[in-house]
């Protein structure tokens, strides 16, 4: 169920990255300012986490697609919309306001990446795959019995092999395109400066 879970974190993810790039050309450009962008980026993430995990799936558009389910430890109640809130930002909401500061950008990059490892070794700890977040609120994530993690592996490696693959692509390509490159980017140059 890690490996779903992980999974379903990366679908939301670049659905929560979309967004943020339509809002940032959007908001950004009309407005000439990123800080409001950033600012309804958070907005939107705590909306799209909370209202997800109290629909009627009980699961954000990730999650779904894993067969994975949210609620409360006790009595398997959908989550509070409290709840909801402190869980989303002991998840992810923290470095979303740090984000706000543009001068802790590397460092909340750097947190972040820190903080999904302790939550990952949080949840792979315990028996009931709790992590720190849904340990603090009394959640637990769920999903039915004898499902298999074939699609989570699929997209993990979908996910992570992409970018590797297009990176290594672009580097052979400037390698053996590096002089042709070279002579288009100086005909520009020449061009702009006249």
């Amino acid at each position: 169920m890690i490996l779903a879970g992980a999974a379903a974190y990366l679908v939301d993810g670049l659905v929560l990255a979309l967004v943020a790039v339509v809002l940032v050309i959007v908001v950004g450009l009309a407005l000439r300012t990123t800080l409001v962008a950033s600012l309804l980026l958070a907005l939107f993430q705590v909306t799209y986490f909370v209202v997800s995990w109290r629909s009627s799936a009980r699961a954000t558009l990730g999650m779904r697609a894993f067969k994975l389910q949210i609620g409360r430890i006790d009595d398997g109640q959908p989550i509070t919309v409290e709840a909801g809130i402190v869980r989303w930002f002991v998840l992810t909401g923290w470095t979303s306001v740090l984000s706000l500061v543009a001068a802790l950008g590397n460092v909340t990059s750097v947190l972040a990446v820190l903080w999904t490892l302790i939550l990952l070794v949080s949840i792979g700890s315990d028996r009931r795959r709790q992590g720190l977040h849904d340990k603090l609120v009394g959640t637990a994530i769920v999903r039915p019995v004898g499902q298999s993690d074939s699609a989570a592996w699929a997209t993990l490696v979908l996910l992570i092999a992409v970018p590797v693959v297009l990176a290594v692509l672009a580097i052979v390509a400037l390698i053996f395109l590096g002089a042709q490159v070279s002579n288009i980017l100086s005909t520009v140059g020449q061009s702009v400066g006249q």
